[in-house]
């Protein structure tokens, strides 16, 4: 029997500012230095992982918030985590959401090596007076 397919969420919950229409789970608070989130995030992922077993994991989505503010070493290590508790044998995509002025060249191609493979950008307006 093939297994069900499943995808894996990993909210990122810092921005640099609040939008007026937003109604996420979101803060302006600085992000939290020395991997604080990232252990947070690594431990709800192993206290909910047994739940996922003999499902098979097609996508990872990093949304918020804003996860392109989030240190570029921290992102490998979430997709590090993942895929090494639920393989990478059937996963496809790999999404991380981002505002245009954190998508410098050298973040692009640290989410690329990381493993990311779907970049989601966020556009707030058109309107450059907004």
């Amino acid at each position: 029997m093939t297994p069900r397919p499943f995808g894996v969420y990993v909210h990122f919950p810092y921005c640099a500012h609040r939008c007026p229409y937003c109604d996420f789970a979101v803060t302006t608070a600085p992000v939290p230095a020395g991997g604080r989130y990232v252990r947070a995030v690594l431990a709800e992922l192993g206290l909910r992982a047994a739940g996922f077993d003999g499902l098979e994991l097609v996508s990872v989505y990093l949304g918020g918030g804003t996860p392109s503010r989030w240190a570029v070493e921290e992102v490998a290590g979430v997709l590090a985590a993942i895929r090494g508790r639920f393989g990478a044998a059937a996963l496809r995509e790999v999404t991380i959401e981002a505002n245009p002025e954190s998508c410098d060249r050298a973040r692009l191609a640290a989410w690329r090596d990381a493993g990311v493979n779907r970049v989601s950008i966020g556009v707030q307006s058109f309107d450059p007076g907004v």
